[in-house]
């Protein structure tokens, strides 16, 4: 039903049945100014397929595998160059949608602006229309990737005939079998280039905001990811899982058909016992080359720096590191039970590459060279302090010396105030040199050398310390004390452990000590 009042056109009601399946209803005023007329009113519209309402209108790229019935109402302001749906709400079966959307037609090609809200998404259905073809053709940009027709895929994105701003929210994420609760994303759409200013999704203990952009208007797409915050529990930083990727990117993908660039900013990582915060890289490729660049991450009580190239074919990887004021303690918990037990400090330093095929190939080819600091930490089946307490004080007996060394290699502990020296790796071989070391007595050098495979070790030593000849002021380096050198070797495997020791120097001072004072 029309009317015509003081210059407006009333229209109060304007409905019909679709043939298709469906109805509309336009219920509104018509007015008309020196520049255009303007609609301004509600409309109703139902359906009983979306997929066929937009293949009428011309957007066949947009409609999904199955019907989707739905009814969708709007308030409407209309125009020959704006479309403004306000207070829309669109429900189909699987998904609620509400929010503004306008369209303008000004220029060389048209802008769509809007601020959707989505109940839910499930992405592992394909039944949603417009949102399943986009996710699908985003899958398809991940596929196929060693064929020679791989760079037509981004035509459509080269060519694209509008601009487009939208904010979306969706208010329960599915992926898999996990919910994520809220999700928001920011996103840009251009001729050549689709941007992603924000993208926030948070589920359970897991959370991640990102921006990425994607340009394909150049020979070679690409990709930049910026995370710009996140919490996140993984299970991939294990020497096999990431052979695994690297074969995963190798077999799969063609990495020299996209220029890949990722900055990261982690709040935190977890995997397992191992947590890093403030973790920080950038990485790019040219081609199957990774650069890594200012890596950092707070660990262990310390702080992580590396650099370095990861080559997946034939797969290499070079770093240099530091790892600064890290926790023992801490450490002792993230390695398998037993293998390390002791607290205090330490830094370490380096070099760090490796190269083959497989695990077995990437330990045996592992070299490093490095420079470590440990400062008040222990060494354990280990009591020298103990032992020069003991046979300093001026009522010692000889006949107990030789009973008293044994259980001072195989019992108690020692304080290390510091150790310091060099460690390599190469060929399953550690080598530590230059080992220099202090205890509350006693200073020591010493080398170690462990084969990784069957854990075999050999280790020699020497401790420097003074006994006191009448008066047993302890670590005084004055004429009344008698400087010792004793040599200690340790032989067998690290679980099982040879230690002999040369007593002939602490013997005969002993003894000259005990004829001095009779």
């Amino acid at each position: 039903m029309l009317n015509l009042d003081k210059g407006v056109l009333v229209v109060n009601d304007f409905s019909s049945m679709i043939k298709s399946g469906g109805s509309f209803q336009f219920i509104g005023n018509v007015t008309q100014n020196s520049v255009r007329s303007i609609f301004d009113g509600t409309i109703y519209l139902q359906h009983n397929d979306l997929n066929s309402v937009l293949n009428t209108l011309g957007y066949q790229q947009a409609v999904s595998t199955k019907p989707t019935a739905f009814i969708l109402s709007s308030d409407l302001k209309l125009t020959l160059i704006d479309v403004y749906l306000q207070n829309l709400m669109l429900k189909t079966d699987n998904t609620k949608v509400t929010g503004n959307i306008t369209a303008r037609f000004i220029g060389s090609m048209p802008h769509f602006i809007a601020t959707i809200d989505f109940s839910s998404i499930d992405l592992n259905r394909d039944d949603y229309p417009i949102i399943s073809p986009m996710i699908k053709f985003a899958k398809s940009l991940s596929e196929n990737m060693k064929d020679e027709s791989y760079l037509a895929k981004y035509i459509p994105i080269r060519t694209a005939d509008y601009l487009g701003n939208f904010d979306i929210t969706i208010n329960d994420l599915l992926i898999g079998n996990n919910s994520f609760g809220k999700a928001y994303i920011l996103a840009n759409v251009s001729p050549g280039n689709i941007g992603i200013s924000n993208l926030d999704i948070r589920g359970n203990s897991d959370y991640i905001n990102l921006s990425a952009s994607l340009l394909a208007s150049n020979i070679k797409p690409q990709l930049t990811i910026t995370i710009n915050d996140g919490f996140l529990n993984i299970n991939f930083l294990t020497p096999k899982s990431l052979l695994n990727l690297r074969n995963n990117l190798l077999n799969e993908f063609d990495v020299e058909k996209i220029e890949l660039k990722l900055n990261c900013a982690l709040s935190k990582i977890i995997q397992n016992d191992l947590v890093l915060q403030n973790v920080k890289l950038a990485l790019a490729n040219n081609n199957a080359l990774f650069k890594i660049d200012n890596l950092e991450a707070n660990l262990l009580s310390g702080k992580l720096k590396a650099e370095g190239n990861i080559l997946l074919n034939p797969y290499t990887l070079n770093f240099v590191y530091a790892l600064n004021s890290i926790d023992l303690a801490q450490l002792s918990n993230v390695l398998p039970r037993g293998l390390l037990d002791n607290y205090g400090g330490m830094s370490i330093n380096g070099t760090l590459d490796t190269h083959g095929n497989s695990l077995k190939e990437l330990l045996y080819e592992l070299n490093t060279q490095s420079e470590f600091v440990v400062k008040n930490a222990k060494i354990s089946n280990f009591s020298v302090d103990s032992l020069i307490e003991k046979i300093n004080n001026k009522d010692y007996s000889l006949k107990y010396l030789k009973d008293d060394l044994a259980k001072s290699m195989y019992q108690g502990q020692t304080e290390l105030n510091n150790l310091r020296g060099n460690l390599q790796l190469k060929n399953g071989i550690v080598t530590m040199k230059d080992l220099v070391f202090n205890t509350k007595y006693a200073s020591g050098a010493a080398s170690l050398a462990v084969n990784i495979y069957n854990l075999d070790m050999v280790l020699s030593s020497i401790l420097s310390f003074y006994i006191a000849d009448l008066n047993p002021n302890l670590n005084n380096s004055s004429n009344q004390n008698t400087p010792i050198n004793l040599t200690i070797k340790t032989s067998g495997t690290i679980l099982d452990t040879i230690k002999t020791s040369d007593e002939t120097e602490l013997r005969k001072a002993l003894e000259n000590r005990r004829k001095s004072t009779n």
